[in-house]
């Protein structure tokens, strides 16, 4: 898969979130970048590859077929790339709106043995710092006027 056409610079700003989050202690060290289907997988995609790590992606909308699902997908965690056992996985999304979606990916994370240590999103639109107990991260916070404490 050729996914230069998401690269703006000669590094990837998510993958630069991440190292920085990092490297200030809001992140452990990652082991597997998981990408939530169907916008996380090209984003997922292209930071592992800019930081040399597995990459997996994670199914929250069960809508492969059933045969297909049994042979590649384990409660949800794809089994076709990374093994996500025992290791420290960080999430990139497209976008959270609600966490919901994100919520499901962490469980599906969880029932995998893996640990998930970050969340990474190019847009988020509320003013919450993790879902289920995991730091979430964003290239652009969208915030309402209701949200912000003067």
């Amino acid at each position: 898969m050729d996914c230069n056409w998401l690269r703006s610079t000669s590094s990837h700003p998510i993958a630069d979130l991440i190292q920085d989050a990092i490297e200030r202690g809001e992140f452990e060290e990652v082991e597997v970048i998981a990408g939530v289907e169907a916008c996380g997988i090209p984003l997922g995609f292209v930071v592992a590859e800019e930081l040399e790590l597995p990459f997996t992606i994670v199914h929250t909308h069960h809508h492969i077929l059933r045969k297909a699902r049994l042979q590649t997908v384990l409660n949800g965690v794809s089994t076709a790339f990374a093994d996500v056992a025992n290791r420290k996985v960080i999430l990139v999304d497209d976008i959270v709106n609600t966490g919901e979606t994100l919520g499901t990916a962490m469980r599906m994370l969880r029932e995998a043995k893996a640990k998930p240590v970050g969340i990474v999103v190019l847009v988020h639109k509320q003013a919450r710092q993790s879902i289920e107990g995991v730091p979430l991260r964003a290239l652009i916070k969208i915030v309402s006027m209701t949200q912000l404490s003067w």
